[in-house]
């Protein structure tokens, strides 16, 4: 919770530096969503959800501007160009240390097998490695036979974070050098056959909107771009520099003594 004050009190600085404040309207809102909620709540829901978060509803009016306040400079930092700019290096490098880029064959267990009994999978695997291991095209191979049809439309590979895999395919990409195609990989849900992709200026080019600025998913989940990390990083920085004075009452004051 002291934390979070800091980081409050630091965008408020960092706003003031940058000559960003709410406007009326804008404040006006604020204010608005806080009554929005309240009416599309009971009157007792509303206190409760408000008690089990800790707060007033002055401190969620606050919260609520300072939501609007945090945007209102991002988006200034953003339109100015130079304070969040992240470089092509920076990118490229953010990529290698955070993402694997892959093709992948994918092989469904046959029918009425799984991890404990594959026979008939393990035929259709080996024919696969007998086709890659003739030099047949990965693609061509994985149109033939993976059950990963999607694949087809990503030329230049998946790109997906390392934490967004298992360990197992984790372990299996990042002993691969570039090009190179893995051997078959037993999972849960059947076998994977890898080749590593370069992380090429074309795949630079099609993730660079999602990579900088973040997306959100199907099920409203958002994801942070490089953008949003470096200017909740600036935010941090700044609440480094600040100085928390405690009054004398502070270590007199607990669960135990408020109730």
């Amino acid at each position: 919770m002291l934390n979070d004050l800091k980081e409050a009190y630091a965008l408020e600085f960092l706003a003031e530096e940058h000559s960003v404040e709410l406007t009326a309207e804008e404040i006006r809102e604020a204010e608005a969503k806080k009554a929005q909620d309240k009416n599309e709540l009971t009157e007792e829901i509303y206190v409760n959800w408000l008690n089990n978060l800790f707060l007033t509803e002055e401190l969620y009016t606050e919260l609520l501007k300072s939501n609007a306040l945090y945007e209102k400079t991002y988006k200034t930092f953003l339109d100015d160009g130079g304070l969040l700019h992240i470089t092509d290096e920076e990118l490229r490098s953010h990529l290698e240390e955070n993402y694997f880029c892959y093709a992948q064959i994918y092989i469904d267990f046959a029918s009425g097998e799984g991890t404990n009994i594959h026979t008939a999978t393990d035929k259709t695997v080996a024919e696969i490695q007998k086709r890659l291991s003739d030099g047949d095209d990965f693609y061509a191979v994985a149109f033939s036979h993976s059950d990963d049809q999607t694949m087809m439309d990503y030329k230049n590979g998946y790109l997906k974070e390392k934490s967004a895999l298992s360990e197992d395919a984790q372990e299996v990409l990042g002993a691969l050098k570039e090009n190179e195609i893995s051997e078959p990989l037993l999972q849960s849900d059947g076998y994977y056959i890898f080749k590593k992709m370069p992380i090429g200026e074309k795949v630079i080019e099609e993730n660079r909107e999602f990579l900088l600025y973040g997306y959100t998913d199907v099920n409203e989940v958002h994801t942070n771009g490089l953008y949003e990390d470096r200017f909740y990083d600036l935010i941090s920085e700044k609440a480094k520099t600040l100085t928390v004075e405690f009054a004398d009452c502070y270590e007199a004051v607990s669960s135990e003594t408020v109730y």
